[in-house]
């Protein structure tokens, strides 16, 4: 199975991120740019993507998770701009960035990472970790343009602090109109 662990965020935010994806594309959507928004229902914040595990491997995310949320509060982070992955040069995501408060989130990384590398997943770079909410999948792009576009949205960041209690493991099946998620354990931290 094919499975990722993330945050969800609180229902409220994820209509304020929805406002926010919806004046983005409204700037972006003129323009022979052909991107796949992600619906609001799939928004999260990725902590990890597993990909393909077996369902032993399942079972040991599943056990360093419990272990390390046990005393965990709720990630402090503060949405903010616009980017996307991989770079300017092949842009392949469209998302809002996600900038910590404080250490809770990039702790509650580390401790995971240091689990699952325990139980034999190995590690996560982290110098490739840009927590972040994807709002589109983009098709094609003439990248001058694109840029363009988001470098005059600058100002228009999705500025919103939350706390993220909300751990979940998800499974992904890839389909013909996107993927679906279903949620295989959740788990709740403190709120601070």
């Amino acid at each position: 199975m094919r499975v990722f662990l993330a945050l969800e965020l609180p229902e409220q935010k994820v209509l304020a991120l929805e406002e926010f994806r919806d004046r983005v594309r409204s700037v972006v959507q003129p323009l022979p740019i052909k991107l796949r928004w992600v619906k609001p229902g799939l928004f999260h914040l990725t902590i990890r993507f597993f990909g393909e595990v077996t369902e032993q491997e399942a079972d040991s995310i599943v056990s360093v998770v419990s272990d390390v949320v046990a005393s965990r509060t709720a990630a402090l982070v503060k949405a903010g701009h616009l980017g996307v992955f991989p770079n300017w040069e092949r842009p392949r995501v469209l998302w809002g960035g996600v900038e910590p408060l404080d250490d809770s989130l990039l702790s509650l990384f580390h401790a995971l990472d240091d689990g699952f590398a325990s139980a034999g997943l190995g590690r996560y770079d982290m110098d490739e970790y840009h927590p972040h909410v994807t709002l589109a999948r983009i098709k094609t792009s003439p990248t001058n343009l694109l840029r363009d576009t988001l470098e005059s949205l600058a100002e228009e960041v999705w500025e919103q602090d939350m706390q993220l209690s909300t751990l979940t493991l998800f499974q992904s099946e890839l389909g013909p109109t996107g993927a679906v998620y279903t949620p295989l354990q959740q788990w709740n931290m403190e709120s601070s």
